[in-house]
């Protein structure tokens, strides 16, 4: 059972780590089906759209689209973040003997 912890804690260390990877360091979008950043911000943007779109109008509705841009990237280190602590957390209780 350890195995398989400290093996799925690899794994996501390595899918959060080459997602980093993908979004900051390469200059261009890559077409990976790997990255974690594909699914979360795509989501999160039709989510802000409906709500921006339902609830404000003309200039008011332009702030709050503009808002998700610093909103996004402030969500993906959040989620960035917790995935490493998950990942370093199941390497660490594999390893706990």
């Amino acid at each position: 059972m350890d195995a398989v912890l400290g093996l799925a804690g690899l794994v996501l260390l390595v899918l959060v780590v080459w997602d980093i990877f993908e979004t900051i360091v390469v200059p261009r979008p890559t077409p990976s089906r790997l990255r974690l950043t594909r699914h979360v911000v795509p989501s999160t943007w039709r989510a802000w759209r409906w709500l921006a779109i339902r609830t404000r109008t003309g200039l008011g509705r332009d702030a709050v689209l503009g808002l998700f841009a610093p909103g996004a990237a402030i969500l993906l280190l959040a989620f960035w973040l917790i995935g490493l602590v998950v990942a370093y957390g199941l390497v660490l209780f594999a390893l706990r003997g």
